[in-house]
């Protein structure tokens, strides 16, 4: 059985958050509009940027595949989803006020999950069981491997600000690191 999440701790993190602010400011997308998914973002000039952040990757053993910036305020949380594609997990970095949400990870009816597609091509898995279960809950403020195949969402607690987090698929899946091994 795979957990929910599992934390990679590094004392790097005020460095690494800067670095994406910076990088996000400089592309505009804290000007973007709350619960925006800026996906497919240029990881050769995101690691050129951010090079605290691309080490960071480089000496857990991962190369970055994809990237994507999502942005969230208290008003506007995520749909309960699974997300689609063949990794069965992602990295999610803080970038900034994620001290302030949740992703929360929940038990539903398998057939209460419906293929979705968001107007900027996103596509993903919506988790529409008005009786799922929370049964699992992190605050995000170091890296963490979020088990994605599991019906999730992010939850903004703080009305008024604004939740950036970086969400990396890598090579390999760092779904080894969500093993259970007791």
């Amino acid at each position: 059985m795979l957990r929910y999440y599992q934390e990679l701790a590094t004392d790097k993190i005020a460095v690494i958050q800067a670095e994406l602010q910076a990088h996000a400011r400089s592309l505009g997308y804290f000007d973007l509009k709350p619960r925006y998914l800026v996906n497919h973002l240029d990881t050769l000039e995101l690691e050129a940027s951010c090079p605290t952040f691309s080490e960071f990757f480089r000496q857990q053993g991962f190369k970055i595949i994809t990237a994507s910036y999502y942005i969230a305020e208290a008003r506007d949380t995520s749909d309960m989803h699974v997300d689609h594609g063949v990794r069965r997990a992602r990295i999610s970095v803080p970038v900034i006020n994620t001290e302030h949400s949740s992703t929360v990870f929940y038990r539903v009816k398998p057939e209460l999950i419906k293929y979705h597609t968001l107007p900027n091509g996103t596509v993903y898995y919506r988790c529409m069981d008005p009786n799922a279960q929370a049964v699992a809950s992190i605050t995000i403020t170091q890296p963490t491997v979020l088990n994605i195949k599991e019906p999730h969402d992010v939850i903004v607690t703080q009305p008024g600000i604004r939740r950036i987090a970086i969400t990396v698929g890598t090579n390999p899946d760092p779904v080894y690191l969500l093993e259970d091994h007791q």
